[in-house]
């Protein structure tokens, strides 16, 4: 995310500007995972996103094969895909 929006998220001079479900990044997503779909390779989200519940739908949607998330996360993370 902070490479596809040239971001430093820890730069306060910048950082208002970090959006992980900004529409660049989340068709950088689309277009990542049919690519590796097509090629046969699986593909995952690791990080802060991963467990971002306005994500969950999106993720499934685009056929993310896995979602990696810090071990507090997981149930949350869970119950959103059950509800998706």
């Amino acid at each position: 995310t902070q490479y596809t929006l040239a971001v430093d998220r820890t730069n306060a001079a910048v950082s208002k500007l970090y959006n992980p479900r900004s529409p660049a990044v989340l068709k950088m997503i689309e277009i990542a995972a049919q690519s590796a779909h097509r090629a046969g390779i699986p593909i995952g989200i690791c990080g802060e996103s991963a467990a971002d519940p306005q994500l969950t739908g999106f993720y499934l949607k685009a056929k993310i094969d896995e979602l990696s998330v810090a071990p507090a996360s997981i149930l949350k993370l869970k119950e959103n895909v059950c509800r998706s």
